[in-house]
């Protein structure tokens, strides 16, 4: 049993409806505490992404950090920075090796259920270092809540693998950097080849360089819709990806990720039509094995692809990238009619393909 104690202390106010605020639940014995940011503009049901700090940090230290609050004005969802209290070298962490903090936080999400009227059908989870392999714990323990995780630089270490048993295919985006000596990046392949596995994910991966700094690898659509991607840094050592060095926002790409990944099923429904495409950016795009090519002379931030239902198949958040080819990786078994969009500082585009 739980108790919903909530501070009310203001934190932050950019406009209104749009705040920030401390709050406690009793787990237990123990007293947990998190901040929650929500947007101005909310609608009915938002998502919720749950953002978990690293070994020794805080959910304030990693508010600052990960720059989720600006995507959520943006895309409109709530998200929680929770605390960990688990002791590690007399730090605060995440407690990987039993259920303690499962348990925290599925009493976090029932709470925020009642209070912001949160979707149970668009939670998400992600983290840094201890944080992502918190991540990885709600995927294999609680994945009957978390619909989908994005973890950074972390997956958790030691014989974990072994138990960890996900009740359904869980999609997980992960970036990580290749010089990592704090979780290695070397043993990270058994962790994504244990969900290629159990994602039921069939042949190799789709290996695509976005930019020369990193490298992207993709599985999917596997079972249920899910999907695995992992991005890899060359040189770089344990650290949150941002954009001022990689051209990359990991936050941005786990959100892109996040929103066409529902728990109740694998994608989610847009509205695209032949009779609404645009035309601003200048944009070629065609389909050959399985594999669909776009190119285009001006910058292209966000891609997306949808079939003629509406549902969105693949999304991804770019940044700073000109004159630049994007492979994208479908089913080759999916033969028929696919939009795809892709947006700019100039505007935006959508094209037509036929895949057969």
């Amino acid at each position: 049993m739980y108790k919903l104690f909530f501070s009310m202390i203001l934190l932050a106010v950019f406009s209104a409806g749009t705040i920030a605020q401390t709050g406690s639940i009793k787990v237990g014995s123990t007293t947990r505490t998190f901040i929650v940011y929500t947007p101005s503009g909310l609608p009915e049901q938002p998502p919720l992404v749950i953002a978990m700090h690293g070994l020794g940090g805080s959910g304030s230290q990693h508010r600052s950090s990960s720059g989720f609050d600006k995507i959520a004005d943006r895309e409109k969802f709530v998200v929680v920075y929770p605390d960990g209290v688990f002791k590690m070298n007399g730090s605060n962490g995440w407690d990987i090796s039993s259920n303690s903090d499962v348990d925290f936080i599925s009493a976090l999400i029932d709470t925020l259920k009642l209070k912001h009227t949160i979707d149970p059908n668009r939670v998400y989870a992600t983290g840094f270092s201890m944080g992502g392999m918190m991540s990885y714990k709600l995927a294999c323990s609680l994945a009957d809540k978390i619909a989908a995780i994005g973890p950074s630089s972390g997956y958790p270490l030691g014989n974990m693998i072994t138990s960890c048993k996900p009740s359904r295919p869980v999609p997980i985006c992960h970036a990580h950097g290749t010089l990592d000596s704090i979780v290695p990046y070397t043993t990270l392949e058994s962790w994504i080849a244990k969900f290629v596995k159990s994602n039921g994910c069939t042949g190799d991966p789709v290996i695509t360089n976005p930019t020369a700094k990193y490298k992207k690898q993709y599985w999917g659509p596997c079972e249920k819709g899910s999907e695995i991607i992992l991005y890899h840094f060359d040189g770089m050592k344990h650290g949150y990806v941002d954009k001022s060095k990689y051209d990359f926002s990991a936050s941005d790409t786990f959100w892109a990720f996040f929103k066409r990944h529902p728990l109740n099923e694998g994608t989610a429904a847009v509205k695209v039509s032949a009779s609404t495409l645009q035309k601003t950016i200048p944009l070629s795009a065609s389909c050959s094995n399985g594999v669909i090519s776009l190119h285009s002379e001006m910058d292209i931030q966000n891609v997306s692809v949808s079939d003629v239902c509406g549902r969105i198949l693949y999304a991804e958040h770019y940044t700073g990238l000109f004159t630049r080819n994007v492979s994208i990786p479908i089913d080759r078994n999916s033969n028929g009619v696919y939009f795809v969009k892709v947006t700019g500082a100039s505007g935006s585009s959508v094209a037509k393909i036929l895949v057969q």
